[in-house]
């Protein structure tokens, strides 16, 4: 048995849509008695509905695990971490995207996945019990924070979007990368290193790409990933279903 381990922006999500061939590739895969997760960097409460029953777990900002529908691990930042750096996002005009375990909540961003506007609601939200629930923050539109920007507990990596082409900064609790809550599926599942298989194509990829035996990039990941040898891809929209035809050797 392997687990396969799927990023989900610009990976599975592509051009606005997970294509039905991809969707196909993923059944027929789980079909064959492989587990399959969902590893994005996005937070649990980020990822769309529709997306979950694909899987069995899902792998939410380095931080969150799930499994048949349970909770096993959650990682969450400190309140005051939250408010600080919220507070000076909003003194120094910078977007933010504030993601949490229940939902997700943006500050002069504006995501083609709906989240909760809190523009004119900065006050409300910190009052709020949501902030008790938050993984991680991304900043948007920049690529280095102020100076004079609180210290925090959490990891900030200047990143680019695959799928937008926009400099962010994301900030991830210190320890935590997408190949960390592998380790743990492996321990869970009995499942060796050896039988892991990733799929990516960004920069916050490196890390489950590296710790994967077998992987493969989308045709648009940076060529900075070629170092872990993957499959790249030549089908883009249906990425995910040609590398899985390629190391499964069927036709979807």
């Amino acid at each position: 048995m392997d687990a396969l381990f799927f990023d989900y922006d610009g990976t599975l999500f592509v051009n606005g849509k997970v294509s039905e061939r991809n969707i196909a590739a993923l059944s027929r895969v789980r079909a064959m008695g492989h587990k399959i997760f969902l590893n994005t960097g996005r937070a649990r409460g980020f990822v769309p509905k529709d997306a979950v029953p694909l899987f069995d777990g899902l792998l939410c900002g380095m931080t969150y695990l799930e499994y048949e529908g349970k909770e096993l691990f959650c990682r969450l930042m400190p309140e005051d971490d939250v408010k600080r750096l919220l507070k000076a996002a909003v003194s120094h005009g910078i977007a933010a995207s504030i993601e949490g375990v229940d939902a997700c909540y943006d500050y002069k961003v504006h995501h083609s996945t709906p989240a909760v506007s809190i523009d004119d609601k900065i006050d409300e939200f910190l009052r709020s019990p949501a902030v008790k629930r938050i993984q991680k923050i991304s900043f948007v539109g920049i690529s280095e924070l102020p100076k004079d920007f609180p210290p925090s507990e959490l990891v900030m990596t200047s990143m680019i979007s695959a799928t937008r082409k926009t400099p962010y900064i994301e900030g991830v609790p210190k320890g935590f990368t997408k190949a960390t809550l592998m380790e743990t599926v492996g321990r869970m599942l009995s499942i060796p290193q050896s039988a892991m298989v990733a799929f990516g194509d960004s920069e916050n990829d490196a890390e489950m790409l590296a710790f994967a035996k077998r992987r493969a990039v989308i045709g648009h990941a940076p060529r900075s990933l070629d170092v872990y040898c993957p499959y790249r891809t030549k089908s883009e929209e249906d990425g995910v279903c040609e590398a899985i035809e390629y190391f499964y050797g069927i036709k979807v």
